[in-house]
């Protein structure tokens, strides 16, 4: 097999971004292979010789074992690319983040010994990072990190994930690229902004008003394609092309945006989640709604070649976010307790 020659196993191409990897990696003639898990077969083009389905639970430890040991093997697979985000941002509340944590460990281990991969990429998270009034507004790779005694199951998890990745990095034999993203502001992509964005009337700290930088599925599929290619390994903050302020974010969708003192916004949007089981949180959001945190991607360009090009369409995510407005509005059921 050609050296610059990849066969890729994607773990969430059941999501946004995962699709967006997989028409990514397709699009290189580099690609030999891309085995796929959680996809929807209508929603990705199956008439590529080169994109396989794998049917597997990576919740379960023996799909894991059966999966890399067998069909990962008979394919040469050479590279993972995982994402322990859930595309839902309350999955924490169905225990879905503590089986994410095993999946990874699990993967990483069984990656280790296997005698094809040798690339290992983890999409993490703007959300590990600290972000108050002591800190940086520029967010370099080695930025506190978000450790605190009060931290919700979500963060925990996602900060779990991360470090454990990390701590890899020096004493595996496997190239590990740990890519903490900006969010990725797109439905299923496990981002509570967009749901914040769900309701007609947006709340926001009176005398607050940070700046924001956001994703979009197409730049952070394009960056984890470059880390696949890259031979630098470590951690790697990822940008996006847009950066700009919560009250014109709210703005530009054609939301209505209110300022309310804060100790009003914690009780008021847990009164949101029991009425409407939205998804939103202000308590584990409240650091970066009160102060800016915009992230660094010098190393990213230098090293992996990476630079944001595709600027967020606010009439495509405007349309979106009335869509799943509507949706959440009008199911059937959506406000049983």
């Amino acid at each position: 097999m050609n050296d610059s020659a990849r066969r890729v196993l994607v773990t969430f191409a059941g999501t946004e971004l995962g699709r967006a990897l997989v028409r990514e990696l397709l699009r290189e003639a580099s690609t030999e292979r891309v085995l796929v898990l959680g996809a929807n077969p209508s929603l990705l083009p199956t008439g590529d010789a080169r994109l396989i389905f794998a049917q597997a639970d990576v919740h379960r430890r023996r799909d894991v074992w059966k999966l890399l040991l067998s069909q990962a093997l008979d394919e040469r697979i050479d590279a993972i690319v995982h994402d322990p985000l859930e595309p839902s941002a309350d999955a924490a509340h169905r225990g879905a983040w503590h089986a994410d944590v095993s999946t990874l460990r699990q993967l990483l281990q069984l990656a280790e010994e296997h005698p094809t991969i040798r690339h290992f990429v983890l999409r993490s998270s703007i959300e590990v990072y600290r972000v108050s009034a002591e800190q940086p507004v520029l967010i370099e790779e080695d930025h506190p990190l978000h450790l605190t005694r009060h931290m919700d199951e979500r963060t925990r998890s996602l900060l779990e994930a991360d470090l454990y990745t990390c701590s890899r990095i020096a004493q595996s034999r496997l190239q590990i690229s740990v890519l903490r993203c900006a969010e990725v502001l797109w439905p299923k992509c496990g981002s509570e902004l967009f749901d914040y964005l769900c309701a007609p009337v947006c709340f926001r700290p009176l005398g607050f008003d940070p700046m924001l930088n956001l994703l979009t599925p197409e730049d952070a599929s394009l960056a984890l394609r470059l880390a696949l290619q890259a031979s630098a390994r470590g951690v790697f903050n990822i940008p996006g092309k847009d950066t700009l302020p919560l009250s014109e974010l709210v703005h530009a969708l054609g939301r209505f945006g209110v300022a309310l003192p804060g100790t009003l916004l914690s009780p008021l949007y847990l009164l949101r989640r029991a009425a409407t089981r939205a998804e939103f949180r202000y308590a584990a959001n409240r650091g970066r709604f009160h102060y800016s945190g915009i992230l660094s991607g010098v190393r990213a360009k230098l090293e992996l070649g990476y630079a944001p090009r595709a600027g967020l369409e606010f009439k495509t995510l405007g349309r979106e976010v009335t869509q799943h407005t509507r949706r959440f509005l009008h199911v059937p059921g959506r406000f049983r307790p």
